[in-house]
């Protein structure tokens, strides 16, 4: 409900909202790379990688089917149906499973 609840203001408070919203998006970011990188101990690089190309394909995909939606049923519905998403993450995010930290410690340390 966030996207839409800022349709309904005008003026300064237009831009607070939105500068707020995207600071809030842009947050998480790190912090699903450094998510990445635990779920994949050993290949930073590929973690970081893998997570930057599929926020980016995902994104593209994201705008085209918020676009047809927008089209078909009016903006504001393309907009509340955007607040399922982190419901839908969250739940998702649950089914997660992260490796032993220190017998992955162990296991790369002995490596080199």
């Amino acid at each position: 409900m966030l996207p839409a609840g800022s349709l309904c203001t005008s003026g300064i408070s237009f831009y607070v909202k939105r500068f707020n919203l995207r600071m809030l998006l842009i947050s998480s970011f790190s912090v699903t790379i450094v998510m990445a990188q635990r779920l994949l101990p050993g290949k930073l690089g590929i973690a970081s990688g893998l997570m930057v190309g599929f926020a980016i394909g995902t994104g593209g995909i994201g705008v085209t089917i918020l676009g047809f939606v927008a089209d078909h049923f009016g903006v504001p519905v393309a907009l509340y149906s955007i607040s399922i998403l982190p419901c839908a993450g969250f739940l998702l995010s649950l089914l997660l499973r992260y490796h032993d930290e220190k017998r992955t410690l162990d296991k790369y340390s002995r490596q080199t």
